[in-house]
């Protein structure tokens, strides 16, 4: 079991051998045969020259037909379709965009861009779900990505029951950056201190369903550092100590959870950073986690059952999804987000293991994002607690 929960993922990661300068146009006998006449000679340097030909240039005649022309005009419109999409959505998450004195973006437009998702030096509030939804505190995900904190209200009245919830991570990120040196040196990033309140109560009116109730409060500060290796890989480590009580203040455990998340910017593939994949964006945040935790007041938190210490550690994988604004869709849709988290621990002394599973669909409501109609799902055991939880929960979202 434990064993299972030192694999944090498989990244396969793609290696491509340099192409030729000249590819070859379907139809072309260039260069698998030397060619041979001087028109044939003339072909095989214009499509040398021109990438254009090379890919348009289908029956190897050296010029572009009209329906060799159509293509290239319809492939160039989707492209730039596909960048005014990523350059108003940048735009409307308060990013300035520029050309340089050579007319280029700057930053560079894709669209996975995050341009700069750093916090500014010195920091910033974070509201989130959780502290996956945070991710890499020095470079959180965007509020527009994150699925939020929520808030719900429900009434059964065959049972006479009304249940409310609430469940987020309230956190100020100070952070500190250095200067990076040229490219290819390793260098240490820099480091976030993050003092935060995290919270999860559900309540229930009814006596017959109290033992459904989730009730805690967790007080902690994350110190995060990063090194990077300066080719666009990073790694960040976190240390996070938490004291958790109920609602009420009665203290119930203390924890100390450590963390490794790796990051990697070398495209087509990203790590802990948004990937382009046709007409969607997608982020895998993989995260390595250990936890300690100890009982007070013997709380009776099912953590406990089995030992009153336990030691555990195991994989998170975070994945969210949004749209590129490539596709005409509704507007709402067009800013939606799908994301999804599991979660996996063993406990190192006893074997035992805990999962959390959660997935839902965020439906901004305002032109900003920071506040969504949330649908989600939860399945599982509370890591702070080890509660059951089986939950469907349609609310409101709050994010920064």
């Amino acid at each position: 079991m434990v064993a299972r929960s030192l694999v944090l993922t498989a990244c396969a990661f793609l290696f491509l051998e340099p192409i030729s300068v000249f590819a070859a146009a379907a139809g072309c006998p260039f260069p698998a045969r030397t060619p041979v006449t001087k028109n044939e000679w003339k072909i095989y340097f214009i499509h040398e020259a021109s990438a254009v030909h090379q890919q348009y240039d289908l029956n190897c005649d050296g010029k572009l037909g009209p329906d060799e022309l159509a293509a290239l005009q319809a492939d160039a419109e989707g492209s730039a379709e596909e960048d005014v999409a990523s350059v108003e959505r940048l735009q409307s998450e308060g990013h300035s965009i520029t050309l340089d004195a050579n007319g280029k973006t700057v930053p560079p437009i894709h669209a996975s861009a995050e341009l700069d998702p750093k916090l500014p030096t010195g920091g910033g509030f974070l509201l989130r779900d959780s502290f996956e939804d945070i991710s890499i505190f020095s470079r959180p995900k965007s509020f527009q990505k994150a699925s939020g904190a929520t808030f719900s209200w429900s009434r059964d009245g065959t049972i006479d029951n009304s249940v409310w919830s609430a469940k987020g991570v309230m956190s100020y990120a100070f952070t500190h950056f250095n200067d990076p040196p040229d490219p290819g040196i390793p260098y240490a990033i820099g480091y976030a201190l993050a003092p935060s309140i995290s919270f999860n109560r559900t309540a229930n009116s009814s006596p017959a369903r109290k033992s459904k109730d989730v009730d805690f409060l967790g007080f902690s500060a994350t110190g995060e550092i990063g090194y990077a290796d300066g080719n666009g890989s990073a790694n960040y480590f976190r240390l996070r100590p938490n004291y958790i009580t109920d609602f009420d203040g009665n203290g119930k455990s203390w924890s100390i959870v450590g963390e490794w998340q790796p990051y990697l910017d070398t495209p087509p593939f990203r790590l802990s950073d948004s990937n382009d994949l046709g007409p969607i964006i997608w982020q895998l945040d993989p995260i390595l986690r250990v936890q300690y935790a100890h009982e007070l007041n013997n709380s009776g938190d099912p953590i406990f059952d089995n030992n009153d210490a336990p030691f555990r550690l195991g994989p998170v994988l975070s994945l969210t999804i949004q749209p590129t604004g490539f596709y005409d869709l509704p507007e709402k849709l067009q800013n939606a987000a799908l994301y999804a988290t599991y979660q996996w621990l063993d406990d190192v002394e006893t074997g035992d293991s805990s999962y959390l599973f959660t997935a839902g669909l965020n439906v901004n409501l305002d032109d900003d994002g920071h506040t969504a109609l949330k649908f989600s799902y939860s399945k599982g055991q509370l890591e702070e607690t080890g509660d059951d939880v089986d939950l469907i929960q349609v609310g409101l979202a709050a994010k920064w």
